[in-house]
């Protein structure tokens, strides 16, 4: 299935913005601008937490959205998300805020090992997966954001500025776990950057 949009929305309370597009399966999506250009507020309205003024949101032959209603609600549309500003339960263990993506959507556990296990190790997380969210970095937050979105098991990914937060250093690693995660679920997927050069290697389209 494909996901088609063709939506009017406002930024803010008073710019307009048209989008239009139709986005596959396998395909990792670079949504890019200037800030204050409409780019989390896209994210927003495919994720159902955003209305289109016109126009409408669908997934193969289901709408999702019809401006100006919602018609299939956020947890319903099968998105992980992984907002800018990591929303971490502060104090609770990283093991239990990766945790937190694969309960609250309902995946059952995978035998004896706990569910965060595989994301943690992707996102380098296994030295920290007993401490408290308020005792880690801002990159290590980061980390922990992103694995709980993918440990959510989602057929799409919507991670906004997914290494804003991370060191320089550490961007190479982060994208390579990133394409990795990626290819494990079906798509598309959607990545707002200011820095699309960071995933050249793992996008397919780029718009702005």
């Amino acid at each position: 299935m494909s996901m088609h949009v063709d939506i009017h929305l406002f930024v803010g309370s008073d710019i307009p913005l048209r989008v239009a597009f139709t986005a596959r399966p396998g395909e990792v999506f670079l949504v890019t601008g200037a800030n204050g250009s409409g780019k989390t507020t896209l994210l927003r309205a495919l994720l159902g937490l955003v209305c289109p003024v016109r126009g409408e949101v669908r997934w193969g032959d289901d709408t999702w959205s019809k401006g100006p209603e919602i018609l299939v609600p956020s947890e319903s549309r099968g998105f992980g998300y992984a907002p800018q500003t990591a929303t971490l339960l502060p104090g609770r263990s990283v093991a239990h805020n990766v945790d937190l993506g694969m309960i609250l959507r309902g995946v059952p556990p995978r035998g004896p090992q706990p569910l965060a296990g595989e994301w943690i190790e992707q996102f380098g997380l296994r030295a920290l997966r007993e401490r408290v969210a308020r005792n880690l970095s801002g990159g290590e937050a980061a980390r922990t954001n992103l694995a709980r979105a993918f440990a959510s098991h989602p057929r799409h990914l919507a991670l906004d500025e997914p290494l804003a937060h991370v060191a320089q250093d550490a961007r190479p690693s982060m994208v390579d776990a990133l394409a990795r995660g990626l290819h494990k679920f079906e798509g598309p997927h959607f990545i707002v950057t200011h820095h699309p050069e960071w995933f050249a290697t793992i996008s397919s389209r780029r718009f702005r």
